[in-house]
């Protein structure tokens, strides 16, 4: 199956049932891995975390993943080196 495809699919779960932890799942980490849009990521991942428990594995990974996503959203952010100001 494509991303697209794969998208797709999750999309219409989502739309059915908004709460549904495994679409969540594929979604977020669809945007994360797959296409690397961290800041779209991190808003899934975080519907996912209002949903479980704090304490299981689960939460602890997306958490890990939102965490990643903001470290990589604001390394993006920084000049190149040997670019912007001295």
């Amino acid at each position: 199956m494509t991303y697209v495809a794969q998208t797709r699919y999750v999309d219409r779960a989502l739309a059915m049932d908004p709460d549904n932890l495994h679409a969540l799942w594929v979604k977020a980490v669809t945007l994360f891995e797959a296409k690397a849009h961290y800041a779209e990521s991190i808003p899934v991942w975080e519907r996912f975390l209002a949903l479980v428990p704090e304490s299981t594995t689960d939460a602890a990974t997306a958490r890990g993943y939102v965490l990643r996503a903001r470290e990589r959203l604001r390394g993006a952010q920084r000049p190149a080196p040997g670019k912007g100001s001295p």
